[in-house]
């Protein structure tokens, strides 16, 4: 892997390693079943009903292959003195079901459509990580390498179970639908830390994870004024729920040549959000359409990240809640069906964000960012894309002395086609030019004299090939 070689000046006066050859060899499996019945004759009081059961594992390995130099001084040497092999793993199944009911009545003098229904799924996670170094001269064999000792986890092997039931009520009245809902919510989440986790976290972190029970409502208000039968003007008020995500509130990693460490949030609160939005929108008969839209958001209980103190030598990094943020912005999208068989399609994003006690940026805010697309499609099933990105520079930090990631511009190219009614092939040729840039949620709260800064670049030009198989 060509990304992988280079030269990564050694830290707290230890010596600098060269990656003079990298070979990767990273696979991915993902299992999917389900089982969907609909019924739409009237059943009773209901008109439709929908049930869904389903089934899926993810298993990720990336097993990575270096021969390296370690060396002092500039000039590294010719032969490698260092074997490096590397297995990292992923291991996600879910479990879950869906029971969803719609009904129609006339209450007040007012039509109403009602959707309502439950849904419930489990979630089972695991990063077994693990990594050795021998050294070519003498034979040795170690398993503390860059200053971890494996195998070890980020974070502990954990049990997520989260449910909410719903109801909708959709009412007309004239061109102008007015839609409530309210939704409520449980999260429940079971962490498991073992031995390997202890040596990612360092024991005494290891011990501060634990276990979260939240139960939250959430309402909505929504309306759409139909102007004609083209365009639409719609809005809507939602207060919103997030639990905090297992690999927030339970993460942990020390590393101590490096010297930082990652410590597990305790005291994690679910964030909440008040939020408004209003928007146009069009959509015509040749599949061409449109929406603009605005939005405000004001959060409590903020989800971050941030440098907490020192501590033996080491920055600590942990997950933290903001007391009030407040996230605002525009997006804009739309396809523009300009020839048979031809679409040109695009999309824009900006958004700010601050946190209302310091009126500080939050870093986690994306720059604005704009793609474009042309895209042919044959009736045999045969398509092919050419994609755009562009993004500014992330100018605002919470800290002057963060790196800005440079704004980018990055041309990817797609094709696909359907060998059978079931089955797929993808192909693509990715950052065609071959540029060097940054996801800005990669390099947030890292410092801007950081050496290793390229290591968070995001690949260089890179092919594709993938065949997707449904039944």
């Amino acid at each position: 892997m060509l990304t992988d070689r280079g030269v990564t000046p050694g830290a707290g006066g230890g010596p600098s390693t060269a990656v003079l050859d990298s070979r990767g060899d990273d696979r991915s499996f993902r299992g999917r079943l389900s089982l969907d019945y609909v019924r739409e004759l009237p059943l009773g009081f209901l008109d439709r009903l929908e049930t869904r059961a389903w089934w899926t594992r993810l298993e990720r390995t990336e097993e990575t292959v270096q021969q390296r130099s370690s060396f002092f001084g500039t000039v590294p040497l010719a032969l490698p003195n260092r074997l490096r092999w590397s297995d990292f793993r992923f291991e996600e199944e879910i479990v879950g079901g869906e029971v969803q009911a719609s009904s129609r009545l006339a209450l007040l003098g007012l039509e109403h459509r009602l959707t309502y229904g439950a849904t419930m799924e489990h979630i089972s996670v695991s990063r077994p990580r693990d990594r050795t170094e021998t050294n070519l001269t003498t034979g040795a064999v170690t398993a503390t390498v860059a200053g971890e000792t494996f195998p070890n986890k980020n974070f502990p092997d954990t049990d997520i179970l989260q449910g909410g039931v719903y109801l909708q009520d959709e009412m007309a009245i004239g061109r102008v639908s007015v839609v409530p809902a309210v939704r409520l919510d449980y999260y429940q989440l079971r962490p498991y830390p073992d031995a390997d986790f202890a040596r990612s976290a360092a024991s005494t972190v290891a011990e501060q994870v634990r276990n979260l029970d939240r139960l939250a409502v959430s309402p909505k208000l929504g309306a759409v004024w139909r102007l004609d039968q083209v365009l639409s003007v719609f809005g809507q008020y939602a207060h919103g729920f997030r639990a905090p995500p297992y690999d927030n509130a339970n993460f942990g990693f020390t590393n101590r040549v490096f010297g930082y460490q990652i410590l597990p949030a305790t005291n994690l609160k679910p964030e909440t959000s008040d939020g408004v939005e209003a928007g146009l929108r069009g959509r015509w008969a040749d599949g061409s359409f449109f929406q603009v839209s605005g939005f405000w958001n004001q959060y409590s209980n903020f989800i971050d990240t941030a440098v907490v103190g020192r501590a033996g030598g080491l920055i600590q990094y942990q997950y933290r809640n903001l007391s009030s943020v407040t996230i605002w912005g525009f997006e804009a999208g739309g396809l523009w069906q300009f020839a048979p068989r031809w679409a040109l399609r695009g999309s824009a994003a900006f958004a700010q964000g601050e946190n209302n006690d310091t009126g500080r940026p939050i870093d986690s805010v994306d720059p604005a960012r704009f793609v474009t697309g042309l895209a042919w499609q044959h009736p045999n099933g045969l398509g092919a894309e050419a994609i755009a990105t562009y993004a500014l520079r992330h100018s605002r930090v919470s800290d002057g002395s963060f790196y800005k990631a440079p704004g980018y511009a990055v041309l990817d190219l797609a094709a696909h086609y359907d060998l059978r009614p079931h089955l797929t092939i993808n192909a693509g040729l990715f950052n065609v030019f071959d540029q060097k840039y940054f996801n800005t949620q990669d390099v947030i709260g890292l410092a801007a004299n950081n050496p290793n800064r390229d290591l968070y670049a995001q690949p260089g030009r890179y092919a594709a090939v993938n065949l997707i198989l449904r039944w």
